[in-house]
This record gives structure tokens, sequence and C-alpha cells, in this order.
């Protein structure tokens, strides 16, 4: 499984694009709550929003060769300063999560012969890599890569490895995995989503975002709404 392929998809919600529909390009880990803001958005505007995950350095290099999108919700503010955008800002936050298959053993941090982490190009393989370096614990001989972040929780699910490293939002909804640590910050700085207006006609849906009934969902969800 190390030589898994980066994973582009698009939710019921957006099927195929349609004319004047919005696109939304989206980190995976945000999947869930990105289907509920488009869902939740063309309820209340009429307005159809398609929806495309992968991770966040692929879909940012996608945009800045001139690939389709309207709002770009980034798992960090890196793969969003290379594009030009009209407006931008920390969204939410997260924390990461030191799990196990839920039908093996519970491996402290640092026990593990074989760990799952997100390939060093995602946001989410650098906080790893940090917050494990900051907590002294060394990487074991055996570590298989994820190309994105929900990539990443599948092979620890599938019991291809001891543990992983993934974020806790992700953790929570696959019943696969079993959360064995918490950490909030991964070098000391804490995990943002940044969310980025890349054209006008998508500022409805930039604004959206700061809804208190899309704020209360990702809530729900786990995520860290930021004053």
């Amino acid at each position: 499984m190390a030589g898994l392929l980066v994973v582009m998809a698009c939710l019921p919600a957006c099927a195929e694009p349609g004319p004047g529909a919005l696109e939304l390009v989206a980190a995976s880990s945000l999947g869930d709550l990105a289907g509920h803001l488009a869902e939740g958005f063309e309820a209340r505007t009429g307005q159809r929003v398609t929806v495309r995950l992968g991770s966040s350095s692929t879909l940012s290099r996608q945009l800045a060769m001139g690939g389709p999108g309207d709002v770009f919700l980034s798992a960090d503010e890196q793969w969003v300063s290379v594009l030009d955008t009209i407006e931008r800002g920390s969204w939410l936050g997260n924390r990461l999560a030191w799990v196990v298959p839920s039908d093996g053993p519970e491996i402290a941090p640092g026990e593990a012969s074989s760990l799952a982490m997100a390939a060093e190009g995602v946001p989410l393989g650098r906080y790893a890599r940090e917050a494990l370096l900051a907590r002294g614990v060394g990487l074991p001989e055996r570590v298989v890569r994820g190309s994105h972040a929900r990539a990443t929780l599948a092979i620890v699910s599938s019991g291809a490895v001891q543990a992983g490293v993934v974020y806790a939002t992700d953790a929570a909804l696959d019943p696969g995995v079993r959360v064995v640590a918490l950490w909030d910050e991964s070098d000391g700085h804490p995990l943002r989503y940044e969310a980025a207006l890349l054209r006008p006609r998508g500022r409805p849906l930039y604004d959206a975002l700061s809804a208190p009934w899309m704020l209360d969902r990702a809530a729900e969800l786990g995520f860290v709404v930021l004053p």
C-alpha cells in the first residue's frame, strides 16, 4: 500500500459541474464538512456548488495552473500563499491523533514497528513529522505514506500498520481505528485550515464559511472553531 495514488473525489452533492455552479476545492480531511457546506448553501440560495477533494498540495498546484475553483479550503496556509487570492484567512483548527486499528493492541507513540503517515508534501505529513520530533518519538523502520489525509487513515483502518498519525476529526469518523493519544499542536504551532476566495463570484460561498449553521456543524464534527 506504500504506492497509494492521489485520490481526487467529487461528493454526491456535486456530481457533474453545471453551468453557473460554484467550484469549492477542499482538503480531503474537510470532505464531510465541504459536503455540508455545498448542500446547505444550495438549500439557502438555490446556487449549486461542486466539490473537489484531494491533498492541499495537489489542489493548490492545479489551481496555480489554471484549474477551476472559486473557494479553496487548504489544510495549511502554505498552499494558499502561492496563489493569487482576493481574500484569505484562518478558518478552523484541528488536532492530531495517534491511532491504532480498532481490533489491534493499544500501542503507545514510539512503540510501533510500522506507522502510517501522510506524504511529506501533504500538510498532515508535515504536521505529523513536526509533532513526533517535538515529542521525541522516532520513526520505525517501516513507514507507509498516504497520498492525503483520508488515505492515511485508511491505511491504519485496514490493519496494514500498527499505528498512524491522522487528524482527530478523521479518526472520529472511522470505526476501524482507535485513538490512543491526541495532540493539539504539531511543533508548538496550532493546526489551522486556511480559506481563500479565488474569484469574485465565489463571495457568497466564502462568506457562508462563517455562518452559524456552518460553524455549528464544524464543531459537531470536532473541528476547533476560531474566534
